[in-house]
């Protein structure tokens, strides 16, 4: 390998391609040549195969929960607006969307309690400061919301109430005939 002719006075570098060798011989130059700081270059020669690497070789690999797979593709969802893994349009777009609507103030999705609460309770809608007055003390088994005993009592006299107006209508549609 040749070099510029500024550096071939101080270093020359002898490297065999064919060999397993690596060889660095450096002549000295002149001390007037030398930089006022710096040392007199030493001659060196170090086999390649004495340089020891430590190898580190896992006994065996683990897969983790949330790892990627290899067909893994990140992009913005046009839908949300925020990036997911797995593609447009999928289960975790869904998701991300899900957890964006939870209440603040109960962490429940009231849509997912609206119907049971329309069809059971004659509610409008669910409403969490109806159904759980102290949040601390929400009691849950599964997804089903355990009320407490004030609640189911005011829900009791909703109920009472919507069937003395339908009673009522009725009597009142038999009276017009």
């Amino acid at each position: 390998m040749k070099l510029a002719p500024a550096t071939e006075e101080a270093l020359d570098y002898e490297v065999a391609l064919n060999s397993e060798e690596v060889a660095v011989v450096s002549e000295e130059a002149p001390e007037s040549e030398l930089a006022p700081n710096s040392e007199e270059a030493l001659d060196l020669e170090m086999a390649m195969d004495s340089v020891e690497v430590p190898l580190v070789v896992p006994d065996n690999v683990e897969m983790v929960a949330d790892s990627m797979e290899r067909d893994f593709v990140e992009c913005l969802c046009p839908r949300c607006g925020t990036i997911h893994a797995g593609g447009v349009f999928g289960e975790e777009c869904f998701q991300a969307r899900r957890r964006a609507r939870m209440c603040a103030r109960c962490g429940l999705l009231h849509e997912d309690y609206e119907l049971p609460a329309r069809f059971f309770h004659f509610m409008e809608k669910f409403d969490c400061e109806f159904y759980i007055p102290d949040v601390e003390k929400l009691q849950m088994r599964g997804n089903t919301i355990l009320l407490p005993d004030d609640v189911v009592e005011k829900l009791e006299e909703i109920h009472n109430m919507k069937k003395l107006e339908d009673a009522k209508m009725k009597q009142d549609e038999k009276k017009e005939q």
